[in-house]
């Protein structure tokens, strides 16, 4: 599980790497050099510093927002597949399947039916 940096921490991080960016040849070599400083892995600073960079609309590329809404997707996909499964696993010996029934069966969990369709329908 990803570790939890205080918001005081990651926004004094980024502010220290974009003001020492320019003594860098590139913005790998600060994370690099500078992550270690902050406790934290150079890969999770070069991260916040594109977010940053992105929210502040400096860069191209998807916003904290957006990305927030990226991983509620995947984790609501990862739960249609894993329930698909189960149910499976479960019908296996039945040569009816019963697709509307999983269907339906998700949507009382709060999963729009387009969404399980489109996820069986190119993942399943």
């Amino acid at each position: 599980m990803p570790k939890r940096h205080p918001t005081e921490v990651r926004e004094r991080a980024v502010r220290l790497t974009l003001d020492l960016l320019e003594d860098y040849p590139t913005m790998g070599a600060a994370c690099r050099d500078l992550a270690p400083k902050h406790n934290v892995s150079a890969e999770t600073l070069r991260e916040w510093v594109t977010h940053a960079s992105a929210d502040a609309d400096e860069r191209t590329g998807p916003m904290s927002e957006e990305l927030e809404k990226i991983k509620r997707f995947k984790c609501e996909t990862n739960d249609i597949l894993k329930a698909a499964a189960s149910f499976i696993a479960r019908m296996l010996g039945s040569r009816n399947l019963l697709w509307s029934s999983f269907i339906l069966r998700m949507k009382a969990t709060g999963h729009g039916v387009e969404l399980t369709c489109d996820v069986l329908r190119t993942r399943g």
